[in-house]
């Protein structure tokens, strides 16, 4: 019986050692995954851009819509839609990953030709600093999917 005894004390003492591991294991993948996280993001040059660019329309879209609704509307649907599809092509595979690029390639003209719009009526200034984001979006956009 005591031999028994031995047995039982053994298989708790491997389980906790199984345990500690496993616990050192997760805590160690959680940590390399926040750090790629934050490594690719930063990496992801396009995307930040996408974030520059909505920031600069954040002030140009309310004078759009004062003068005309739809098209502020338009501009602010087409560059939210950059930043998403960038986003989610960042993590698709190769063949979604140039669909989703290319989108956001076509939502990036939709802005510009937007701003040019509201340019043309003189709702915004010619040389409004969005439009110099909105350039190298598109430069970077074009090597995205070429």
């Amino acid at each position: 019986m005591t031999s028994h005894s031995n047995s039982r004390h053994r298989t708790n003492t491997n389980t906790n050692a199984n345990a500690n591991t496993n616990t050192n294991t997760n805590t160690n993948t959680n940590t390399n995954t926040n750090t790629n996280d934050a490594v690719s993001r930063s990496k992801f040059i396009a995307l930040e851009v996408s974030y520059e660019l909505i920031e600069a329309l954040a002030t140009i879209v309310p004078r759009v819509e004062a003068n005309d609704r739809q098209l502020g509307d338009q501009i602010r649907r087409a560059a939210t839609s950059v930043s998403l599809n960038l986003a989610e092509g960042q993590r698709s595979m190769k063949g979604n990953r140039f669909k989703h690029y290319g989108i956001a390639h076509g939502s990036a003209n939709e802005v510009k030709a937007g701003l040019f719009v509201a340019k043309g009526w003189g709702w915004i200034a010619p040389d409004h600093r969005a439009l110099a984001i909105l350039d190298r979006l598109l430069a970077l956009l074009w090597k995205l999917t070429h």
